[in-house]
């Protein structure tokens, strides 16, 4: 769990801090009038101790149980220290009366170490909690789980209990994902005991909730993942508030000149840039704090977690699509806004010097956010006087800290529109009125009728489905019943073409997938495919150039060049192009070479990346030629020079010359037809 620390740091200076609030502060624990909300909403208390402590995730079921993580054992002790504690419970919440505060519990699960992630699925739960991923359910009605089923295990635990896997969260795509946790794994299922495992090392990962097939994806996430409405994963740690999977690395793969691994971009400002305002007279903020970290991390982000995207008007219109971030150890929740910037985004605080929720008192520790089946935010606060990891202070400094103190409390906040009264929900058994909720303005109602959808695989629901992704009241709708039609095998070609033409670019990003589905079957769908390369959004065509990469016809190559010659200065959708071109790099060149209206600086940018390609895995004669056109007539084109160094970076990366001999590359790449003349222009 990425409460604070940083992750590359041996020794984190909040430590120090810490050390000063436990002598200097004397605050008790939080009252909510401590607490600050942005104007125009107001924080209701739905639980606390001693029905829930120690909370660091929840869900909710379909009946509007919640089940809350409760990681009682933190911290763990500093590295190679005492024995793992078996404190984790999974507590089960109920709001008897309706009157929306829980006031019901059951141990639904107890003897777990440090469980950290749940998610609903099939009347039970997946649970996080290194090295296993357990499925638990109730199936006698008690709300004790009576079924506990460890379905992967392997997941490094050897770390401290913040820097683990975590954040269960289902995508539209039916797959589970999970934060790496800054650790990896070497992946297995008792339950296929027949397959090998899966290693990795610092990127996330998905599984099949039916299968428990395991992947890895793009990402480097430590606690805090969330996944957009549309689909798109968005991750943290400490330091990075905001990251973007942009590109798996399956696609970066398949071209094996492509010496390009890179596969997250920050959209929001990180480190020193990572800018909070904690309210004053917290301990973040107190007056010894200059003396002791000023120049370090005063003022910034270091321990942002559990961010969540909200995408409905739970919280008002003006905050739909924003991103929230906690940030435990400043005693506060930030708001981004989301923009776009090509195929990826940008975020940014969304009033300056202010954040969105805070505390005047360091017992708030907000660790975790999402949405329920009540309008607005869910805050889950661990609620301690110290949330630092004992790993993470230093060792001379340690037995100064009560680290226990909190133990015993938690709180979780629901932040709502003021007078927003709670709204009753019911999920019916009837598959056509779960169809009808996917056009709720909710979105956890959406996802929850999805998700009941994608668990019952109801038979005679691809008329309704259909109707739903094309006429959809909300793009989000369309986009759920779009994929629900492809996970239960009735998306047609009709509904692609439809699909194709929404007004919503949103909605178009997922038909593109299908699309490139349909065109491995027909020349119809490998024409709508080629015509996505002249879309009107920067996105939409990104995703193409991803797509297109599959096939090696003159017209998907052409598509390619068109791509490039429009976006080819953005890094992303250049790696999304070359990604698809290492078999036909001559083809792509001879393509991209004849399009003329490209803006001045990007025809200089793709030519250096393909320079880097030729001379990377091209043959010595498409070097030579290449380079031929370089240094052929008198006109000083912007392009020449950083193709050739992207050249020369290529073929020192093939490992065909080294030591004094580079010196003479461009001579070595052209001899032998290259003049001595030629040669000394090409100096010039």
């Amino acid at each position: 769990m990425a409460l604070s620390g940083g992750d590359s740091l041996v020794i984190d200076l909040l430590g120090i801090l810490f050390i000063a609030s436990f002598h200097f502060s004397c605050h008790a624990p939080i009252a909510e009038e401590d607490l600050v909300i942005e104007n125009g909403l107001e924080i209701h208390l739905i639980a606390k101790e001693p029905l829930v402590l120690d909370p660091v995730a929840f869900t909710h079921d379909e009946f509007g149980a919640m089940y809350v993580v409760e990681q009682r054992g933190y911290p763990d002790l500093a590295e190679g220290g005492a024995p793992v504690r078996k404190e984790g419970r999974i507590a089960r919440l109920l709001d008897a009366d309706g009157d929306g505060i829980y006031d019901t519990r059951s141990d639904f699960a107890q003897g777990l170490s440090y469980p950290n992630g749940v998610l609903a699925w099939k009347c039970g739960i997946f649970v996080t909690c290194a090295p296993d991923i357990f499925y638990l359910k109730d199936t006698t009605g008690d709300g004790i789980a009576d079924i506990k089923g460890n379905v992967l295990t392997g997941f490094f635990d050897t770390k401290t209990a913040q820097i683990r896997m975590s954040h269960p969260s289902l995508g539209l795509d039916g797959w589970i994902y999970i934060t790496g946790g800054l650790n990896g794994g070497e992946i297995t299922s008792p339950k296929y005991p027949e397959r090998a495992a899966i290693s990795y090392s610092n990127s996330d990962g998905r599984f099949h909730p039916e299968t428990f097939v395991f992947e890895t994806v793009a990402g480097k996430s430590q606690f805090g993942l969330t996944i957009d409405a549309y689909g798109r994963r968005f991750g943290c740690a400490n330091r990075h508030p905001v990251m973007h999977a942009v590109i798996e690395p399956r696609y970066l793969n398949r071209n094996p000149y492509l010496h390009l691994n890179q596969s997250i971009q920050n959209v929001s400002k990180v480190q020193a840039e990572a800018v909070v305002y904690p309210i004053s007279g917290a301990a973040i903020t107190a007056d010894f704090m200059p003396n002791l970290i000023g120049r370090s991390h005063q003022g910034t982000f270091t321990s942002a977690s559990g961010l969540f995207a909200i995408d409905d008007e739970g919280l008002g219109a003006e905050r739909k699509g924003n991103i929230f971030i906690c940030e435990s150890a400043q005693n506060m929740v930030q708001r981004q806004h989301v923009d776009s910037d090509g195929p990826t985004f940008t975020s940014q605080i969304a009033e300056a010097g202010k954040e969105f929720m805070a505390s005047k008192n360091e017992w708030f520790r907000p660790v975790y956010l999402s949405d329920g089946p009540d309008p607005g935010l869910y805050v889950a606060d661990m609620h301690r006087k110290v949330i630092d990891h004992p790993s993470y202070v230093p060792e001379e400094l340690r037995a100064a800290l009560d680290f226990e103190s909190g133990r015993d409390m938690g709180r979780i906040y629901r932040i709502a529109e003021e007078g927003v009264l709670t709204t009753p929900f019911v999920f019916s058994d009837d598959s056509e009125d779960l169809v009808n909720q996917l056009n709720s303005a909710s979105e956890w109602t959406r996802a929850t009728a999805f998700r009941l959808l994608l668990e019952r695989r109801p038979r005679g629901v691809d008329i309704s489905l259909r109707a739903m992704a094309v006429h959809g009241l909300l793009p989000e709708s369309r986009v759920r019943a779009l994929w629900l039609l492809e996970l239960f095998g009735f998306l047609e070609e009709k509904t692609i073409k439809l699909i194709v033409a929404d007004p919503v670019a949103e909605v178009r990003e997922q038909a593109v997938y299908f699309i490139s589905l349909l065109a491995q079957k027909n020349l119809d769908g490998l024409r709508l495919l080629i015509d996505l390369a002249d879309d009107e959004n920067d996105r939409v065509r990104f995703l193409a150039a991803l797509e297109l990469g599959r096939f090696m016809e003159q017209e998907a190559t052409g598509a390619l060049a068109r791509i490039a010659a429009k976006d080819g200065a953005d890094q992303w959708t250049r790696a999304a192009i070359l990604s698809g071109v290492g078999h036909r790099l001559s083809e792509f060149m001879e393509a991209f070479q004849g399009e003329r209206d490209v803006p001045q600086r990007t025809r200089p940018a793709v030519m250096k990346d393909l320079g880097r390609l030729f001379g990377a895995g091209a043959t010595r004669d498409a070097c030579r030629k290449l380079m031929l056109q370089v240094i052929e007539g008198r006109n000083k084109e912007e392009w020449k020079i950083p193709t050739a160094l992207g050249l020369a970076e290529g073929k020192i990366r093939r490992g065909e010359f080294s030591g004094s001999n580079s010196e003479h590359i461009f001579e070595q790449i052209l001899a032998p037809s290259i003049s001595e003349s030629e040669y000394a222009s090409l100096n010039k």
